[in-house]
């Protein structure tokens, strides 16, 4: 349109300057004749005059068609580029403002969730045709389409670590864990490895056929290390078991579990299809919030075994040991199933205090709970009773059980002794044991009493001895 303006002026310009050359050459022609003839003029002057006039006013009447012409021409090629424009600009761009100011005012009144169940049906921008409108209104659809996901993701993140905050015990928590990412990113199988002591310990695990070298495996290692997930592809070794039989997955992203700069751990996620970028970030986000969550686990399991531990022998105190024994005892009377105790107390400890003083009796004491710690068999419990005494819970122990138990640890602390500088002491310990159903016991306190009545009966006797409680 622009171009049509310049070209009209361009031509009314020409016209006009011939015209006002032809004006110029008039009126030189009357100065001219006014200079020569001071009389009358002559006829054919007066005629070349009257012919000039005439040429310019045919010239002036030419320039006037043209320029309606070209103004003509031009109004309508105006008005045609007025309708183009609005048929293929000004209407579609008031469509898709209208469109986009719908989808604003839908959003204030669904909300995105709304909103993303819709756009994942249809498109809230309808196109056709591949120009740039059509292009803008496809582009818009997408990057709803995104926002719609990355609000489902982070709802979804918030649903699940809000799930997995209500868990204080790290082994539950990493199974919720897992279970619920496995089943939001349609996963088959994983496994949650947490470092606890300077080991990689699988503390949860879903449908992986064998996790035993799980914390061995060198980019587990390598991933907590470097604190960067990896990505590798499985060997024949590693199965995944479901109920149609073992296979072998098409990769498995190991995520690290990071609070802090700190290294909790690691997430093993198998998958039968290649990972998504966003199912990736998704697993990477989560496992962010999951390290929160595992951290305040840890501490909390931490800080129950620091209030649970004595702080000299590191046997649990007499009041976690209470709620232990209390547990134990109610497990046992449910499935009938036996449950020993040994009531262990270290002879003459005064003598050894007084003559040695405190810390040499601190140095048998914790000496003394070694001994009897590495005798005990693989889950049993020990706790500092008293002073010097030390209960064994030993369950699913039968009387004959306890007292083999208890015989291993006499001869231990008898053939030992405990040394301090020049000073070598040479330490003994009375023992009592009582077991149920070999005796009757109603509660906990009733067995208890029963093996501290053998313990006494074991100090009578003369001690370094094992005395079994006396059957009803």
């Amino acid at each position: 349109m622009p171009l049509l303006v310049i070209v009209q002026g361009i031509l009314i310009t020409h016209y006009l300057n011939r015209i006002h050359h032809e004006t110029d050459l008039f009126h030189q022609e009357i100065d001219q004749l006014l200079t020569e003839e001071t009389q009358q003029p002559s006829k054919e002057n007066i005629q070349r005059i009257l012919d000039q006039k005439m040429n310019i006013e045919k010239q002036l009447a030419s320039s006037s068609d043209v320029v309606l012409v070209v103004s003509l021409i031009t109004i309508l090629l105006s008005a045609l580029w007025a309708l183009l424009l609005n048929t293929y600009l000004t209407k579609p761009l008031g469509k898709l403002a209208s469109g986009m100011r719908n989808i604003g005012e839908s959003v204030d009144n669904l909300g995105m969730a709304g909103v993303g169940h819709l756009v994942n049906r249809t498109d809230l921008l309808p196109f056709s045709g591949r120009d740039e409108f059509q292009s803008c209104a496809r582009a818009f659809n997408d990057l709803l389409r995104a926002l719609s996901k990355n609000h489902e993701h982070d709802r979804a993140l918030n649903d699940l670590s809000r799930m997995i905050s209500y868990h204080l015990d790290p082994e539950k928590l990493s199974l919720e864990a897992l279970i619920a990412i496995l089943e939001y990113l349609e996963l088959p199988a994983g496994a949650v490895l947490v470092q606890t002591n300077g080991e990689l310990e699988v503390f949860a695990s879903h449908g992986l056929d064998d996790v035993r070298e799980l914390g061995n495996n060198d980019y587990v290692h390598l991933c907590m290390h470097r604190r960067q997930e990896q990505r590798l592809v499985v060997g024949q070794r590693a199965r995944i078991a479901t109920p149609m039989g073992l296979y072998n997955p098409r990769e498995v992203h190991l995520i690290p579990i990071v609070f802090k700069d700190k290294a909790l751990g690691v997430m093993v996620l198998a998958s039968n299809a290649i990972l998504t970028p966003s199912q990736l970030w998704f697993a990477k986000t989560f496992c962010q919030n999951f390290s929160l969550a595992l951290n305040n686990a840890l501490t909390h399991t931490h800080l129950q075994t620091v209030a649970a531990m004595d702080a000299l022998t590191q046997t649990y105190n007499r009041h976690f040991g209470a709620r232990r024994i209390t547990e134990e005892f109610q497990r046992a009377s449910r499935l009938n199933e036996a449950l020993g105790i040994i009531m262990v107390d270290i002879d003459h400890f005064k003598g050894i205090n007084d003559r040695y003083g405190h810390l040499f009796g601190d140095k048998v004491l914790t000496n003394t709970a070694d001994m009897i710690r590495e005798t005990l068999r693989e889950g049993d419990i020990l706790i500092r009773f008293g002073g010097e005494e030390f209960l064994g819970l030993l369950p699913m122990a039968t009387l004959e059980d306890c007292h083999v138990v208890a015989e291993r640890i006499r001869e231990a602390v008898a053939d030992a002794h405990v040394a301090d500088r020049d000073q070598k002491v040479h330490v003994t310990v009375s023992i009592g044991v009582a077991a149920v159903p070999d005796h009757p016991a109603d509660c906990q306190e009733d067995l208890i009493k029963l093996a501290d009545d053998a313990l006494y009966q074991a100090k009578q006797q003369g001690r370094n001895r094992v005395i079994r409680a006396l059957a009803a």
